[in-house]
């Protein structure tokens, strides 16, 4: 029974059994990735955030994020939220990613190989206060 018990389960859930959480924290890999060259993987993640927010009318929600990452540098490349997933908000994203703003200081960085160009991006601007 301990043979197949070996063989099924992954070293982190073994040692989680033995020692507990810090074992398997111990033998889990977290963010462990190969160093990328700048601009040549971006992430894209869509999540919902664990806040609640109160609109001026309605009920109070919880917004979604979507977010850009290079992996390379782990910058913030383009972020979008809004009140429900879309594609909407993905393209929001992507097109902050992607698209130069002359309002904004200007950063290079490359596009993936999977669009083949080169394309600069910025950082948003900082909310104004009215």
């Amino acid at each position: 029974m301990q043979v197949a018990f070996n063989r099924e389960l992954t070293p982190a859930e073994r040692a989680t059994w033995k020692v507990g959480e810090s074992g398997r924290r111990a033998k889990s890999v977290y963010l462990r990735r190969p160093d990328e060259v700048r601009g040549r993987v971006w992430e894209m993640d869509h999540k919902q955030l664990p806040i609640l927010v109160h609109p001026p009318k309605g009920k109070p929600l919880s917004p979604w994020m979507t977010t850009i990452v290079d992996d390379g540098t782990r910058a913030l490349l383009g972020w979008s939220l809004a009140v429900s997933p879309h594609a909407g908000t993905v393209l929001t994203a992507m097109r902050m990613a992607l698209v130069h703003d002359p309002d904004v200081p200007r950063r290079s960085a490359r596009c993936p190989p999977a669009y083949g160009s080169t394309v600069a991006w910025s950082s948003p601007p900082p909310p104004s206060r009215t």
